[in-house]
């Protein structure tokens, strides 16, 4: 009776072993290359002008990803170099958002863009970044957290990025879907 009793338990340990190898053993989505925004499949809360193009070129060697965002903006042209680490060791990127216009104000002087500090980590077949940050509003103070996923469609082709903004007044998803460049 002992006996088949530490036979079921060592199986079972074997059982378990095996499942979390072939888990860590998928091989993770690689998110390398030329990508634009299809605008007419991207949903923003507030509202984006569905002219403005985006382009990302990708580079992705675990667990480096690096992403260079190119933006036309009032006819300027906006280039911003970002770098994720996707083993949790952190981040530091020059922020997407202008902070005045993620609050809905579009008032020039009082837009201001910073650093974001974030960490990087996989979920299933998902990169995953969280960051927050403090920020004061006509005296008032806001704080934000921001959650970005990034999963590529199987076959591909399609690159999808969900940002959730939480503040403590409620929360909006920003869905960007880039095409793939060939």
């Amino acid at each position: 009776m002992k006996r088949s009793l530490i036979l079921i338990l060592m199986l079972a340990a074997v059982c378990i072993a095996q499942v979390k190898n072939a888990n860590k053993s998928k091989p993770k989505p690689d998110f390398s290359g030329k990508w634009q925004r299809n605008a007419s499949k991207s949903h923003y809360p507030r509202g984006a002008p569905e002219d403005t193009p985006i382009y990302l070129t990708i580079s992705h060697i675990e667990p480096v990803l690096k992403i260079n965002h190119k933006t036309v903006v009032k006819g300027q042209e906006r280039i911003k170099d970002l770098t994720f680490y996707s083993d949790k060791r952190g981040e530091t990127n020059p922020g997407l958002l202008v902070t005045g216009f993620s609050v809905g104000s579009n008032r020039a002087d009082i837009s201001k863009e910073e650093s974001q500090k974030s960490t990087t980590k996989w979920e299933g077949d998902k990169l995953v970044t969280t960051s927050s940050k403090t920020d004061y509003f006509s005296g008032f103070r806001v704080d934000l957290s921001f959650t970005t996923e990034r999963k590529l469609s199987a076959d591909g082709k399609t690159l999808t990025i969900n940002t959730i903004i939480q503040t403590s007044h409620g929360g909006s998803t920003l869905t960007e879907v880039y095409d793939r460049i060939p």
